[in-house]
């Protein structure tokens, strides 16, 4: 995303709504009845998630930040310099933001996520912070083929 910091221009692959019928009627048809959780993922899904992230049962994203906190700057020696990074899932950008702040020179970072909404404003916010790395956001389902930019 070159131009000026926080404006956003999002790669909306955001799957159709038919792609998303076929699935809640696939998944409610099984046996068990499921539903992907990336149905969840809209504003107030994600929200709930980050408040889950906060919960002292949910370990996950709290053994992530430690362990880019403790090896962040030696992840990003192995990465190099002038790296292009990947985010799935990113939604709110930190753990991606904190290894990139340990690369050296990073030249482009496509974060790629389900919520438009989460991926436009984490965006936003890495743009300003960082106005001299091209941001190239995806909205999609990662867990489905998709053309990511170059």
């Amino acid at each position: 995303m070159s131009g000026q910091p926080g404006l956003v221009s999002v790669l909306d692959l955001e799957p159709a709504s038919e792609d998303f019928l076929a699935e809640v009627v696939d998944g409610l048809s099984g046996s068990p009845r499921s539903l992907p959780c990336k149905f969840f993922y809209d504003e107030r899904g994600t929200e709930l998630f980050l408040k889950i992230c906060e919960l002292p049962e949910y370990y996950i994203t709290r053994t992530e930040t430690q362990l880019l906190r403790r090896h962040g700057g030696e992840m990003a020696e192995s990465i190099g310099a002038n790296a292009e990074l990947i985010g799935f899932g990113t939604g709110a950008g930190m753990k991606a933001r904190m290894l990139l702040e340990h690369l050296e020179s990073p030249i482009a970072y496509v974060p790629v996520d389900i919520s438009k909404q989460r991926l436009t404003d984490s965006t936003a916010d890495l743009s300003r912070a960082m106005p001299t790395l091209d941001i190239l956001p995806v909205c999609g389902d990662y867990l489905q083929p998709l053309q990511l930019p170059r």
